[in-house]
C-alpha cells in the first residue's frame, strides 16, 4: 500500500509563529515602550485564547473517538510553542487523560488557563489546562523597545484573520464535514464517506474512518445476505419452525408455523401459543440446549391426537444469550401408517395361524368324509344307517364351509372377478354370524330377487357384508337388537347415478344391512367413510373398515349410502350393477363314478388319510401303492418308474414337500402325470404348480365324486397325449 505523505500541523504552526515574530520585530521600533508592554501583554493573552481554542478544536474529535494516543501526540507537539510551558487534558468526568510540561519551568513563572472542550453533538466532552510561560513575555517586552501602535494593531488584526482562515481551512471545515458524515451513517445507510481535504492528521483520520466505513458496509451486506438466506430457508421448509428465548417467548416463526397457529405469535409464550398449555411443556429440553446439545425426540400432543418429531438446536446471540430453534415435524400420518402396518402384520400372523389350523382341520375332515363316503357305498340296504351317515357327511360339509370362510380372510390372493350370486354369499355370512354373535342379536333376512348375479370378487363381497354386519353388531352389543339383511332388484335412473361417475343407469341389486342400535349423529355420519375415523375406543378399531367397504363398492361400479339417527339405529344401502346370465337351478342328474384300472402311487404322511385314499381309489378299480414317507415313495419310483400311471401326493409333508417331490419325479420320468391334494392352496400357487408340471389340484377334504372325476380326467388326458 502506498504510504501517505502528511503535511503536519507542526510545520504550519512554526510558519505562523515565525511570521508573527518578524512582524512584531519590524513594528517594535515605532512603539513606545510602555505601549509595547501593554500591547504585547494583550497579544500574549490573545495568543493564549487562540492557542487554547485551537487545541480544544483539535482535541475534540480525538476525545470523541477515545483516541488518547493521538491526544498525547498532539499535546506533545504543542509544547514546541514558546509561550506554552505545560498542557493537561481531562475527560468529561474530570479524569486526567494526559499531561506534558517543559523541563526547568518554575510554577511561579507559569500562568494556568482552563478551557472546556465542546462538540456540536455531545456538548462538553472534556477540558484542557494550558500553562503559559510568564518568562517568555517578560523577555519579549525587554527585547522589543518600541512598536508602533498602529502597526501592532494592524499586525494583530492580520494575525487574527490569518489564524481564523487557517483554522477554518485546516480544522473547522474538515471537522464539520466529518461530523455531517457521522450523522448520515446508520445501519440502513453506509454509503456516505468523509471528504479528504489534505494529507494532514485530520485527513489521515478521515482516510482511516472511510476504510472503517467500507469494512462496516461489507460486513453489513454479508450479514444481510446471510440473514436473507437463513430466512428464505426457514420460510421454504414445509415443517413448522420457531425460535424461542430463554423466557420461552417466541422470537421467530416460519410460514408453516404461521399456518399451523393461524396467526403471528411472535412475542407470545411458545407453550401457550403452539400447544395451548399454561406452563412449560413437559418435554422441553431447553436446559440441554443451553449446554450446547442438539436434541431430537418424538412426542405426543397434549390432546393425544397428534404425533411430532422435535429437532432442537441452540442459537447463540452476539450478547451471549442462547435461544432455541425447534423444527416441529408432524409424524401423525406416519404413526398411523406404522400402526396400520402393525395391524396388517397381526392380521398376517392370524392368517398364517388360520392357514395352519385349516390345513390340519382339512386333513381331519378328509378322513371323516372319506370313511363316511366309503361306509355310504356299502349301506344300500340299511336305510337307517345310511341316513345317519348322510347326517355325518352334512356336518362335515358344514365344517368344510367354515374352514373355507376362514381361508377367505387368511389367503392373499389377487382380486378375481367372476359372476357370483349375492344371496349365496349372504347365506355363508349368516352361518358365520350365527356362530360368532351373541343370542341377544336376532339375525333376519329378506331375499326378494329375480337375478342377484354381479360381476365381482367373491372375497370382496364377503368383506363388504362382514364389515357392515360387524359394525351393526357392535352397535347392538350391549342391549341386543335385530340385524336385518335385505336383498332386492332395483332400477336406478340417471338422477340417482349422476353424482357417481363410475355408475351407469340400469339394473342394480340393493343390499341393505340395518340394525336397531344407538345410531349416529350427523357429525359422525358425515365422516363415516373417512380413513382412520372410528368411534370405537382406542385400540378397538383401526378406522379402516368402512373406508375399505366404500373403496370396494366404488371399484365394482357401485355406491353406498347410509341413513341413521341417534337412538334409531342405522341402515346401509349398497348398490351393485346386475350381470345378466342364465342360472341353472335344477340339480344335475347323478352320474356313475368314473373308474379305471391304472396303477397309482399315493403319498401322504398321515396313516388315516393314506388309508382313506387307498380305499377310495381301490373301490374305483385302481391298483394303488401307498407310502407315508416321501423319501420311500421317491426311492420306489426311482426303481420302478414305468410301473405307475399316476402319482397323487400330499403337499405338506416332512422331509420333502409335495412340490419338491414332484420335481424329483419329473427328473426321473418327465411324462408322469401328478396330482397334488392340499388343504391350503396358497402353499403352492397355481402359476408355480403349472411351472413344475403339476397336472391338477384336489382340495381337502376329499369328496369322492370330485376326486374320481379329477383322477379320471388326468389319466385320460395323459393317454391322449401318448
Amino acid at each position: 500500500m502506498k504510504k501517505i505523505k502528511i503535511d503536519t500541523l507542526k510545520k504550519k504552526t512554526i510558519l505562523l509563529i515565525f511570521s508573527l515574530t518578524v512582524f512584531l520585530i519590524t513594528g517594535s521600533a515605532l512603539i513606545v515602550s510602555h505601549v509595547v508592554e501593554k500591547q504585547i501583554t494583550d497579544k500574549y493573552m490573545a495568543d493564549q485564547d487562540v492557542s487554547i481554542e485551537v487545541l480544544s478544536y483539535s482535541l475534540a474529535p480525538m476525545l470523541d473517538l477515545y483516541n488518547y494516543k493521538q491526544v498525547e501526540h498532539l499535546i506533545t507537539l504543542s509544547l514546541d510553542y514558546k509561550n506554552i510551558a505545560s498542557i493537561s487534558v481531562f475527560d468529561g468526568n474530570g479524569t486526567l487523560i494526559s499531561s506534558v510540561a517543559k523541563k526547568n519551568v518554575s510554577i511561579e513563572d507559569v500562568d494556568i488557563r482552563e478551557y472546556a472542550i465542546i462538540t456540536n453533538l455531545k456538548g462538553i466532552i472534556g477540558s484542557i489546562e494550558v500553562g503559559f510561560s510568564k518568562e517568555y513575555i517578560n523577555n519579549h517586552i525587554r527585547t522589543v523597545t518600541a512598536v508602533l501602535i498602529f502597526s501592532l494593531m494592524g499586525g494583530s488584526i492580520l494575525l487574527c484573520l490569518g489564524l481564523y482562515t487557517l483554522a477554518c481551512r485546516y480544522i473547522i471545515e474538515p471537522l464539520e464535514d466529518f461530523t455531517k458524515t457521522l450523522k448520515e451513517i446508520n445501519p440502513e445507510h453506509f454509503s456516505s464517506r468523509v471528504k479528504i481535504y489534505r494529507k494532514d492528521e485530520i485527513g489521515t483520520l478521515a482516510t482511516i474512518f472511510n476504510r472503517m466505513a467500507d469494512n462496516m458496509e461489507k460486513s453489513h451486506n454479508s450479514l444481510q445476505e446471510s440473514e436473507n438466506k437463513y430466512r428464505s430457508m426457514m420460510e421454504a421448509m414445509s415443517d413448522p419452525v420457531y425460535i424461542c428465548s430463554p423466557e420461552f417467548k417466541i422470537e421467530y416463526i416460519n410460514q408453516a408455523m404461521l399456518q399451523k397457529i393461524g396467526r403471528d405469535a411472535t412475542g407470545e409464550l411458545c407453550f401457550k401459543a403452539i400447544f395451548d398449555l399454561n406452563k412449560r411443556c413437559p418435554w422441553c429440553r431447553f436446559d440441554k440446549i443451553q449446554q450446547g446439545q442438539s436434541m431430537a425426540f418424538d412426542i405426543i400432543s397434549p390432546d393425544g391426537n397428534q404425533f411430532y418429531h422435535f429437532s432442537s438446536a441452540a442459537i447463540v446471540h452476539s450478547d451471549g444469550v442462547i435461544s432455541m430453534l425447534t423444527v416441529l415435524g408432524d409424524t401423525t400420518e406416519l404413526k398411523k401408517l406404522e400402526n396400520q402396518l402393525i395391524q396388517t402384520q397381526k392380521l398376517e400372523s392370524i392368517g398364517v395361524l388360520a392357514s395352519g389350523i385349516a390345513h390340519d382341520f382339512n386333513n381331519i375332515l378328509t378322513a371323516i368324509n372319506g370313511y363316511t363316503e366309503i361306509a355310504l357305498m356299502g349301506t344300500h340296504d340299511d336305510l337307517s344307517l345310511k341316513k345317519n351317515l348322510e347326517k355325518v357327511l352334512q356336518a362335515s360339509e358344514r365344517a368344510r364351509d367354515l374352514v373355507s370362510q376362514i381361508l377367505t380372510f387368511s389367503r392373499k390372493s389377487k382380486e378375481e372377478r367372476k359372476r357370483v350370486q349375492i344371496h349365496l354369499i349372504i347365506d355363508e355370512v349368516i352361518k358365520f354370524l350365527h356362530a360368532s354373535l351373541p343370542s341377544t342379536i336376532n339375525i333376519q333376512q329378506q331375499i326378494d330377487v329375480e337375478n342377484d348375479t354381479v360381476l365381482a370378487d367373491p372375497t370382496r363381497v364377503y368383506q363388504i357384508l362382514m364389515n357392515l354386519c360387524t359394525n351393526a353388531s357392535h352397535a347392538m352389543m350391549q342391549n341386543g337388537g335385530i340385524l336385518q339383511i335385505n336383498l332386492k332388484n332395483i332400477t336406478l335412473d340417471s338422477n340417482f347415478t349422476a353424482p357417481y361417475p363410475n355408475m351407469e343407469p340400469g339394473a342394480f341389486i340393493e343390499l341393505t344391512v340395518s340394525d336397531t342400535g344407538h345410531g349416529m349423529s350427523p357429525d359422525i355420519l358425515n365422516r363415516i367413510f373417512e380413513p382412520y375415523f372410528t368411534t370405537k375406543e382406542k385400540g378397538s378399531g383401526t378406522g379402516l373398515g368402512m373406508a375399505v367397504v366404500h373403496g370396494i363398492v366404488e371399484s365394482h361400479n357401485g355406491c353406498i349410502k347410509v341413513d341413521s339417527e341417534p337412538g334409531k339405529g342405522s341402515t346401509f344401502y349398497v348398490y351393485l350393477p346386475v350381470s345378466v346370465m342364465d342360472i341353472k337351478t335344477e340339480k344335475e342328474a347323478k352320474e356313475p363314478l368314473p373308474t379305471g384300472d391304472e396303477r397309482i402311487l399315493f403319498v401322504d404322511d398321515e396313516d388315516a388319510l393314506l388309508e382313506v385314499g387307498e380305499q377310495i381309489l381301490k373301490k374305483l378299480g385302481y391298483d394303488v401303492v401307498g407310502k407315508t414317507s416321501s423319501m420311500e415313495a421317491l426311492e420306489l419310483f426311482r426303481t420302478k418308474p414305468d410301473q405307475f400311471d399316476l402319482v397323487i401326493t400330499d403337499m405338506t409333508m416332512p422331509d420333502m414337500t409335495g412340490d419338491k417331490l414332484s420335481k424329483e419325479f419329473r427328473k426321473i420320468r418327465a411324462d408322469i402325470p401328478i396330482i397334488i391334494y392340499t388343504g391350503y392352496s396358497e402353499s403352492l400357487p397355481e402359476e408355480k404348480a403349472k411351472g413344475i408340471g403339476i397336472n391338477a389340484f384336489i382340495r381337502k377334504p376329499i369328496i369322492i365324486k370330485d376326486f374320481a372325476n379329477v383322477v379320471r380326467k388326468v389319466l385320460s388326458e395323459n393317454k391322449g397325449k401318448k
